[in-house]
């Protein structure tokens, strides 16, 4: 059979799982979002809602325009908590400053022109500057950021949130979050569980639900991060640790599971000048080498795989942005596709039998349902895109951020 063919029937196994027989109701897709504290889970979410519901309702904008002064807020107050307590010396002026914000209720504090004026003190002080360099990566750095360098138009009397503003807009995920949309003919649920160290303990019980598949998210320039938690070490290696934890989990091995390694612009421009090797105690590899480093990573994760007592079918990796609206269609097109193809294979629809002299039986896999994958065609490289091999237990099939391919973790640029 050709794509077209495939598809189709995988079109009508879908929809039978999903709607008990009807071949004109939509197909059910219930996704679990996993990783620890700021990896893009929600951000992803946000991606969602904006692609295939549109926009957000005026009280999720009311929500994320005080998400956004917040993370001003609260930012700024946590710098200066860290200069006083590290003994900073700050400007005479930011001083003043930090000492009355510190004072503040932070999270309630509206920004005024007043407050403005103050807190761009703060942020012009060389040595506060310092403060946020010394105090590191925390769960409110990118919107802080982003705050301060749009202030003047937040300030702004006719002020509307943008789509980018959302996306920055930093929101701690307390519980299960459901986004639910449409898309490609599919009813989808997406689950989203807090992921700090308290949250995490409530996983065990949204893991039990029934799920089409795993994403887990995991930020890439968070190599060097401290933990906000009691774990010792780097925001990259409580990752792994709680990766590990999700491989030698006992629910529903059969899960299709992705990883999205999210913010590679950052982490792009963070190797620049922070040494990998400093912080990845097993990657002895050039410091500044992109491609090496990111699959570096990506191994550390698949050795943790290999750990699993529980056979897996495939874990795929992809490269990604998540607040980079433009590739995101293509991004989720993408692993929709690969949900198919899955399907396909647990169905049986792809695979033809056929036997040998000796009475043996051998299957091809769908990913020779090409149309070109006649007996005259050229073999398939390597590296094409969705190879059969992650069928093997414990393979794992990594993917770049244009297409699912396996072997390497590669990149668009």
């Amino acid at each position: 059979p050709n794509l077209r063919d495939l598809y189709c029937c995988t079109r009508c196994h879908l929809d039978t799982m999903g709607s008990k027989g009807s071949k004109t109701a939509n197909a059910k897709m219930r996704v679990l979002t996993l990783g620890i504290e700021a990896q893009g889970k929600t951000t992803f979410h946000k991606q969602m809602k904006l692609l295939f519901n549109g926009s957000f309702s005026e009280e999720e904008k009311q929500l994320y325009s005080r998400t956004m002064s917040q993370s001003i807020t609260v930012g700024l107050q946590r710098i200066c908590d860290h200069a006083e307590e590290h003994k900073m010396e700050l400007s005479r002026k930011a001083k003043k400053v930090s000492e009355w914000l510190l004072d503040q209720n932070a999270h309630t504090l509206e920004i005024t022109d007043e407050v403005a004026g103050k807190v761009r003190i703060l942020w012009e002080c060389p040595k506060f500057q310092d403060a946020l360099k010394s105090l590191g990566k925390f769960e409110y750095t990118e919107a802080l950021e982003y705050g301060m360098g749009h202030l003047n138009r937040l300030l702004s009397t006719n002020w509307q949130l943008t789509n980018e503003d959302i996306l920055i807009a930093r929101q701690r995920t307390t519980g299960l979050s459901f986004t639910n949309f449409e898309a490609f003919k599919t009813d989808f649920t997406m689950v989203d569980v807090g992921g700090d160290a308290v949250e995490r303990r409530k996983w065990v019980h949204a893991e039990r639900e029934d799920y089409s598949a795993i994403i887990f998210f995991c930020s890439l320039d968070d190599f060097d991060a401290p933990c906000a938690s009691n774990f010792k070490g780097t925001k990259l290696e409580e990752s792994l640790s709680v990766w590990e934890d999700v491989m030698m989990h006992q629910v529903a091995p059969v899960r299709p599971i992705v990883v999205f390694f999210n913010k590679k612009d950052r982490f792009q421009e963070k190797i620049k000048h922070v040494s990998a090797r400093k912080y990845i105690k097993t990657y002895k590899g050039e410091d500044g080498d992109y491609k090496a480093i990111v699959r570096h990573i990506a191994d550390l994760f698949k050795q943790r795989i290999k750990k699993s007592p529980i056979p897996r079918k495939g874990v795929y990796m992809k490269t990604t942005n998540m607040t980079d609206s433009q590739t995101m269609h293509y991004i989720f097109k993408s692993f929709y596709d690969f949900m198919i193809r899955r399907s396909l294979e647990e169905s049986g629809v792809g695979q033809k039998k056929s036997s040998s002299k000796g009475g043996e039986t051998r299957k091809r896999t769908s990913s020779s349902a090409s149309p070109s994958a006649s007996p005259s065609a050229p073999k398939r490289s390597k590296r094409s895109k969705l190879s059969g091999s992650a069928a093997d237990s414990g393979a794992t099939n990594t993917l770049s951020t244009t297409s699912w391919r396996s072997e390497t973790v590669s990149d668009e640029s």
